[in-house]
This record gives C-alpha cells, structure tokens and sequence, in this order.
C-alpha cells in the first residue's frame, strides 16, 4: 500500500514539475517568437511601417503594435462607432464575458451598442472615455471620418513635447514655448505634492517625461506625494518616481497620503472626491513636514 501511495505521489510531482517547465517556457519564448506576427495582424507591411496621427506625442520605442482590419461600411460610420466607444458609453465591441469579469460594462445599451447613440457623438480632443472606474484615456486627437487617438496619462495638462529638446536640460537652452512655460512654473515653486496613479506597477509616462524635461528647477526641493489606485493605492508608483527623484536632487519625504480603492470614494452624482478622516489626517502631517523641509533647504536653493 505504501509502495503505491509513493509511486502515485511521484507521478504527480512529476506531473507538476511538466506543467511548471510548460509554463516557463512558454511565457519566456513564445511572445518574442509570435510578436512579429500578432502585433501586425491584419496589417500589410506598409501599413506597418507607415506614420500615423499621434506618432508624434510619442517618442518611438520596440513595443509598437500595428494591426488592421477591412469594415465594409463608410469612414464616417466607422468613427461614429469607434469615438463612442467606452465604460458608461457604447461598450467595446468585443466580449460581454470579459467586460462583466472586468467591471467595465456599464454600457448604456447594455452590452456593446450596435447602433450610433446621437449622444455619444462629437468627442473632442481633451475628453475622456473610460476604461473602467479607475482608467480612463484622454482623447488626444480628433479628426472625425479619419483618426482618433487616445492616450493614457494627462497629456494636455501642461501640453509637454515628449523629451524632444535639442539639449541636456542641465543646460536649460530651451526652444519649446511648453518647455519654457514649464521651467518657470517649477521655478517658482519651494516644494511640491505629486498626485499620481499607478500604470503597470509604475509611474505614469506623462509624469516620468514632465519631470525630465528639466534639472536645475527641481535642485533641492521637498516633493510629497499623494498616491491612488486599487489595493495597493499607487504606492509602487510613488515608489518608482522618489528614485527618479534624487537624481533631480530633490527630496522626496516619508510623509504620504496613500488612497486605495479611490473609486468608493467618488460621489456617484457629482464624481467629487470624497476624503476621510484618515487620509486628512494623513495630509496635514504630510504638508507639515513639506513646508519644514522647504525651510531647511531654502540655503541650498540661494
């Protein structure tokens, strides 16, 4: 009995150990062999290597992706279709499965909309259209009948140029008029409080490129952060940002306001942002102890 109870014992750790070798291999080899075929599917080599609206708001990188489809219908009716895409708008056209296991299916029709909604039409660039209740993109270009480009992050808050100046920030020759409004907004500040969420367990591309753009501004100055997200409430975003900060020799403090779950915390009718006691309390000792080390580095900043 004891002979058995082992034998079956190693044909299941036996068992266990394929499937892991499966596992391991397939998700270190498999992507990079079938990329060249799934980030163009659809797409003919042209297409794949043609430029396209919104190339420019980004600097260009390995992880590009390419792909195409035929729709037997007008431009016209394919853009009034796609711009009304999105969470609490006309769904995504693709599995109601996977958007109820997802939490991102409050479409108004109930599931994806097979017709134009009249009230979902008309995006215009500097709008949203939300992924689910913590994601949203920004509607960066609009041009009905021809393209539509979204993008993540808070692109137009400061209508930064992606790290595109001819020299090293250190030097601040600046040619962009963004640019130059940036340096002097930083300028003028003693400290900073950054507000930011949490992308791929990281920091936003848009903050990591508005905080290159620039070096002597940042020089000895205190930066708190405020954090928000799900369960780990941005915290490995602010994380990733206090090591890109030293750098700047900037100071980044303990003292921090960490927001989990923020969606609970948004009124449904206003969508205002509704705090607790704690993460007051949690502010006010973080702003303290900014204002102490603004004072303490003010010698350095002379």
């Amino acid at each position: 009995m004891g002979s058995i109870i082992l034998s079956t014992a190693k044909w299941i750790a036996i068992v266990v150990v394929v499937l892991i070798v499966v596992l391991v291999v397939g998700v270190t080899l498999v992507p990079p062999v079938t990329r060249r075929f799934t980030d163009r599917w659809g797409a003919t080599a042209a297409e794949h290597s043609a430029a396209y609206p919104g190339d420019d708001l980004f600097p260009a990188t390995r992880e590009i992706s390419t792909k195409a489809i035929t729709i037997a219908a007008p431009p016209e009716t394919v853009y009034a279709l796609v711009q009304q895409m999105g969470q609490h708008r006309g769904g995504w056209y693709g599995w109601d499965w996977f958007y109820n296991l997802t939490k991102s299916s409050d479409f108004v029709d109930g599931h994806y909309s097979t017709r134009i909604v009249p009230e979902l039409q008309g995006v215009a660039v500097g709008d949203k259209i939300a992924i689910n209740d913590m994601v949203a993109y920004d509607v960066v270009v609009a041009d009905p009948g021809r393209a539509l480009v979204l993008a993540t992050g808070s692109l137009k808050a400061a209508d930064l140029p992606m790290l595109s100046e001819p020299d090293h920030p250190r030097l601040k020759k600046y040619t962009h008029p963004a640019t130059l409004t940036w340096s002097a907004t930083i300028a003028a500040h003693d400290a900073f409080v950054i507000v930011t969420p949490e992308y791929n367990h990281g920091a936003p591309p848009a903050l990591i490129n508005a905080l290159d753009q620039l070096y002597q501004e940042w020089n000895y100055k205190p930066a708190g952060f405020v954090s928000y997200g799900g369960v780990s409430a941005g915290l490995r975003s602010a994380a990733m940002t206090k090591s890109i900060l030293t750098t700047l020799k900037v100071v980044p403090i303990v003292e921090t306001v960490a927001i989990p779950h923020f969606p609970t915390l948004l009124d449904r009718e206003t969508g205002r942002f509704m705090g607790s006691e704690g993460l007051e309390k949690s502010a006010v000792a973080m702003l303290k102890e900014l204002a102490r080390w603004a004072g303490a580095l003010r010698t350095l900043r002379a």
